[in-house]
């Protein structure tokens, strides 16, 4: 580790102690989020967020999958939130900012613990408390949710590990069960063994380092444990998706291009979408070529640095190990997401901060001036505040209801067919029948081969009495799938109509 362990002391050149740079995180956190506090529910939140007072039993969170996944943490959150707030959207919102300014909080507590230098510690846990990345995340409560409690257990466990490596004693045992409460809020928590093996070549002392060994090997027992009880719950064959593209390859080969998309977008954070279309690339392009030399540069430079010891190779090691869970190898539903990126952004953080911090005080060295590495700090902190936070005050708000969410959704990806498609769904829910029309025909357009489309198109012209042409549209739709209940249901109706 570099220089000497700070246990509390006026940091940042004496103007601020310790526990004041935390609380700034925690009130930038808070900040930055809480205009949602005034937000409703959208997209899933009516399907996966359980109403209050319809407690499912003990056994049934953590022995039931709600839509296909295990995440009984989350679904325990939300039935706290529920209690606590009658129901409100706000409640729920409340606790997932909080949640996020407990993240960022610890994130400081855990890196200024690991390398004792609190001006990159106080740069990252600031940068990730205020990133426009993290918007999705925080602001829609029950896709971020899994997300933000995944995140806070396992950089607890990380502090209660380097708490172990140094003293001993009953923190391996608390790591051991904050792991557990990760992967219980979501399965991405698989990368803290890789992780916490990344902490190790920072440790000074060799009983140090091997304490750290310790608490990988516990961990990696603790992972066989909870893929022995989801396989259990779960089945190994109700989570699989078909492979993007068709195949391993192209998936795969897609993948390295989104890779290198999350790491742009981490340094520029701009045309962050909620739905995102994605190039599949079934052949080795120019662009997956790039992608592949620039993800093996990064997987050597992680490695160079912590051969060294240095914090900024612990930051890359932590970004490729937290995007390997959500990299499809396993398929899962989307090829890309911003909340995907809420663990990974952290290594990717911490990296630019320390080789930023190790630049500095080179170039501060060189010049035979100590004190301007405080300046370079505060200044780069100033020049990504003004890039972040414009992006961020845009996101926030997009996520206030499904209109502003899918009018976004469209601005932003005008080839999606689900974002018109859902966009039609609220204008219909609204009762514009002449907007959710045009939406729907325009999601047909871009998708032909969509069931839902059809359907959606079909209710459209039943409200409107028109069941020729609503028969027309589920024909269509009963085409694609014939065992649809609801088109089933609409075309018996309208053909009682005629």
């Amino acid at each position: 580790m570099n220089g000497s362990r700070c246990t509390g002391a006026p940091a940042a050149g004496g103007r601020f102690t310790t526990p004041a740079l935390a609380a700034l995180v925690a009130l930038a956190a808070l900040a930055a989020f809480s205009p949602s506090l005034g937000h409703g529910f959208v997209w899933d939140d009516k399907i996966l967020i359980p109403p209050p007072g319809a407690a499912p039993a003990p056994s049934e969170i953590f022995l039931s999958p709600v839509d296909r996944l295990y995440r009984p943490v989350r679904t325990l959150s939300f039935l706290l939130d529920g209690a606590l707030g009658a129901g409100a959207p706000a409640a729920y919102h409340a606790a997932s900012v909080a949640l996020h300014a407990a993240v960022s909080t610890l994130l400081f507590v855990f890196i200024l613990a690991l390398a004792s230098r609190p001006r990159p510690a106080f740069l990252t846990a600031l940068l990730f408390a205020v990133h426009p990345l993290n918007a999705e995340t925080v602001s829609w409560v029950s896709g971020g949710r899994a997300d933000l409690l995944s995140a806070l257990f396992f950089v607890l466990a990380l502090i209660f590990a380097a708490r172990f490596s140094r003293a001993g004693g009953t923190a391996l045992a608390a790591a051991a069960a904050c792991f557990a409460a990760a992967l219980l809020s979501k399965e991405n928590a698989v990368a803290l063994p890789a992780v916490a093996l990344a902490v190790a070549p920072l440790m000074p002392r060799a009983e140090e380092r091997r304490r750290i060994f310790i608490a990988a090997a516990l961990f990696t027992a603790v992972l066989g444990a909870y893929m022995h009880l989801r396989f259990n719950v779960v089945g190994p064959a109700r989570q699989v998706f078909t492979y993007h593209g068709g195949t391993p390859a192209a998936t795969l080969l897609t993948t390295s291009t989104v890779w290198v998309s999350y790491a742009r977008e981490a340094l520029v954070p701009r045309g962050l979408c909620p739905v995102y279309t994605v190039e599949i690339h079934r052949g080795f392009s120019p662009q997956v070529a790039l992608s592949v030399v620039l993800i093996a540069s990064a997987a050597a430079a992680a490695a160079a640095g912590l051969i060294r010891g240095r914090t900024w190779g612990f930051g890359l090691a932590w970004f490729i190990a937290a995007l390997l869970p959500v990299s499809n190898i396993i398929p899962i539903g989307a090829l890309k997401a911003d909340r995907f990126m809420y663990l990974p952004l952290i290594g990717i953080l911490i990296f630019i901060s320390f080789a930023f911090d190790a630049l500095a005080a080179r170039s501060a060295a060189a010049l035979r001036r100590p004190s301007a590495a405080a300046p370079a700090h505060a200044a780069a902190l100033a020049a990504l505040l003004v890039v972040f936070l414009p992006s961020l005050f845009r996101l926030v708000p997009v996520w206030k209801d499904g209109l502003a969410l899918w009018s976004h959704a469209v601005e932003c990806a005008p080839s999606s067919w689900i974002a018109h498609n859902n966009l039609g769904a609220e204008y219909l829910r609204r009762g514009d029948g002449n907007l959710a029309l045009s939406s729907f025909q325009k999601a047909a357009a871009l998708n032909p081969r969509s069931e839902r489309v059809y359907s959606n198109l079909a209710e459209v012209h039943g409200r409107n009495a028109d069941y020729v042409t609503a028969l027309e549209y589920l024909r269509k739709s009963l085409a694609l799938n014939p065992d649809n209940p609801a088109a089933l249901f609409r075309a018996g109706f309208a053909l009682e109509k005629l």
